[in-house]
């Protein structure tokens, strides 16, 4: 039996950093932090990417928003307040609109070059 090498004998052993969880920004209120992490936190750690961390946080604001003035309706008595009808109005329609504008594959996202123009140069002169 011929003799093994040394090469034949180590394990290699690939190693793949597992991603860091997306974290809220500074800015957030401590309502829209809460939401921020309730999406993050039930995804994968791979699921997002960094460059979904502002898009995530104006999301989570509109979620916030939308929730406080529910809560301030829900409150009143009579006739509701307009302030707080427009804002529950604005943060639902933001939190409907956003998920549907961004459905993309996350492979779709991370292959996206933004730096490279959409047309060329021919393709400019001849649109102009």
């Amino acid at each position: 039996m011929p003799r093994r090498s040394i090469d034949s004998l180590t394990v290699t052993r690939s190693f793949t950093p597992t991603p860091a969880v997306l974290q809220p920004p500074a800015a957030l209120s401590e309502a829209a932090k809460q939401v921020f992490l309730g999406i993050v936190t039930q995804c994968d750690r791979d699921h997002f990417l960094p460059s979904d961390g502002p898009l995530l946080a104006q999301y989570s604001v509109a979620v916030a928003l939308a929730e406080r003035a529910e809560k301030e309706l829900l409150q009143g008595e009579g006739a509701p307040n307009p302030k707080w009808l427009a804002a529950w109005e604005k943060g639902t329609r933001w939190t409907k609109w956003m998920p549907c504008s961004t459905a993309r594959a996350k492979s779709q996202r991370k292959s996206e070059d933004y730096s490279t123009p959409v047309i060329d140069a021919a393709q400019w002169s001849d649109a102009v």
